[in-house]
């Protein structure tokens, strides 16, 4: 029995460019008489009851495929995950990608085409595998949660930046990113984050950006903890620009740690993300660990 395609359709993604997009792979699919279900994401965070339908009525075979970004894959997941903690007996369905978002960090780090042509015919082609793909969550004790992700989490600035974006007016995006980023940049106030050992914790005072990343090995199971404690607006300006190239940085103010778990507390309320989706602001008391989805890809 052939398998049937869920499908997740994002047309907000990458601002409106999936909304295009969509046709084209609607017609490869019925040329092909592909046996599928469609359905368009209507707003924000609307993917996540539309999974929850598809896996509660999904046959063991079937497959959920997404078309859109970064974020549309994270709801993805989430969703399907909360669904089966609920309902064990309902089957873990794997996901395929079709990356059309402006964040696809998760198709750049398992070499997924980021032309659809050429990913949506490797989904459907014989030469697809299963993947037990390694993906990160973490549970909040706080607020009783747990949320999964595909890349990082983005504490402090990166995700201030990322909640004023989502709320700006301003329409040119460059000009909205920096105007925000020189704003948060000088008004930012820095937090204290500790983070728990065994037999020790381990405090830094003077944070105003953290990154939880997973390996870009994608067998490993740790995690790339970044800490980048507050300095002049000189050196911050550099930090940045490093950052955003994704250069290491030679400085004091810079922690990289390696770990396998992790359980963080930060006794502000600070904004977070996962994978550019809000978590909002939180008072935090986290653990992080890994476990494994399948991908097809």
């Amino acid at each position: 029995m052939k398998s049937k395609y869920l499908i997740i359709v994002n047309n907000f993604a990458n601002g409106g460019a999936t909304k295009k997009i969509w046709p084209k792979i609607q017609a490869t699919l019925d040329h092909r008489h592909v046996n599928y279900t469609a359905t368009i994401s209507k707003y924000h965070r609307n993917a996540i009851l539309i999974i929850e339908e598809y896996v509660k009525l999904a046959n063991s075979d079937d497959v959920l495929l997404v078309v859109g970004g970064d974020g549309t894959l994270n709801e993805v997941v989430n969703a399907s995950e909360k669904m089966i903690r609920i309902h064990p007996d309902l089957s873990k369905l794997p996901i395929a990608y079709i990356p059309t978002g402006h964040r696809h960090d998760f198709a750049l780090r398992h070499h997924i085409s980021l032309d659809w042509q050429k990913a949506l015919d490797n989904v459907l082609g014989q030469g697809h595998h299963v993947h037990q793909v390694m993906i990160g969550y973490f549970d909040e004790i706080i607020k009783n949660q747990r949320v999964y992700f595909l890349n990082n989490v983005g504490l402090g600035l990166n995700a201030d930046l990322i909640n004023t974006l989502h709320h700006s007016k301003i329409g040119w995006k460059a000009l909205r990113y920096f105007m925000a980023f020189f704003s948060l940049l000088y008004n930012l106030q820095s937090f204290t984050m500790e983070i728990y050992h065994p037999h020790k914790t381990t405090i830094y005072p003077n944070v105003f950006l953290a990154d939880i990343s997973l390996s870009n090995n994608p067998k490993d199971h740790h995690f790339n903890l970044t800490i980048i404690e507050r300095h002049n607006l000189l050196i911050m300006f550099y930090i940045f620009f490093r950052v955003l190239f994704k250069h290491k940085i030679k400085l004091k103010s810079v922690h990289y740690v390696k770990v396998n778990d992790l359980h963080i507390g930060i006794p502000t309320l600070e904004y977070g993300h996962a994978d550019g989706e809000e978590l909002g602001d939180r008072f935090y008391d986290s653990y992080y660990h890994t476990t494994k989805y399948p991908f097809i890809y």
